[in-house]
């Protein structure tokens, strides 16, 4: 009678044991497309894009992931830094963000988290969420921006302005402060 409980027992075990482990195989394809991988992945990565041997943009990133598919897209999980350069491969503009998405087929870059971008004459875009357009060289935000320039910070709701932020176009302004300079005073 004991060999016969022990017996019934193994063979509760072994049913159990094998009907929670089967999958059935549309499952298992379910599960495996639903995550997606990327094809490459770059550390410190260094790319610069040019024409006729002149640079034209530099991509500086810790981490660049490369997804294929029926859109080739690159993501910057670590951060990205975007140099523009000039006919004389001078930097016009820089662009930075704690996060990116490059979609090579649509030609957009869509930044986010702690995006400043700076022109030549050093003013200073900051904003949460960015899209740079390459086709129409332009950027553009539908988030709060604050523009800061040399005489003045500017607030705001969106944002249109060309890709090496020389002229821009605010959307609903909230506000403008005017920075005066102090002027250095000679105690005599």
């Amino acid at each position: 009678m004991k060999h016969s409980i022990i017996l019934i027992k193994s063979i509760i075990i072994l049913a159990v044991m094998l009907f929670s482990c089967q999958n059935d195989k549309q499952t298992i394809q379910q599960v495996s497309a639903s995550e997606e991988l990327p094809g490459e992945t770059t550390f410190e990565a260094d790319l610069m894009y040019s024409d006729s041997a002149r640079v034209q943009i530099r991509i500086i990133a810790p981490e660049l992931n490369r997804f294929q598919g029926d859109e080739i897209k690159s993501i910057f999980p670590k951060g990205i830094e975007l140099r523009v350069y000039d006919k004389e491969e001078k930097i016009v503009t820089t662009l930075t963000a704690e996060y990116g998405e490059h979609y090579e087929t649509q030609k957009k870059l869509d930044v986010k988290n702690n995006v400043v971008v700076v022109n030549g004459e050093g003013d200073t875009l900051y904003t949460e969420h960015l899209i740079w357009d390459e086709v129409n060289h332009t950027i553009e935000s539908d988030e709060y921006v604050k523009i800061r320039t040399g005489e003045e910070i500017i607030y705001g709701e969106g944002l249109e302005a060309k890709e090496d932020f020389s002229s821009y176009r605010i959307k609903k302004i909230k506000g403008t402060i005017v920075i005066k300079e102090e002027k250095d005073e000679q105690v005599q």
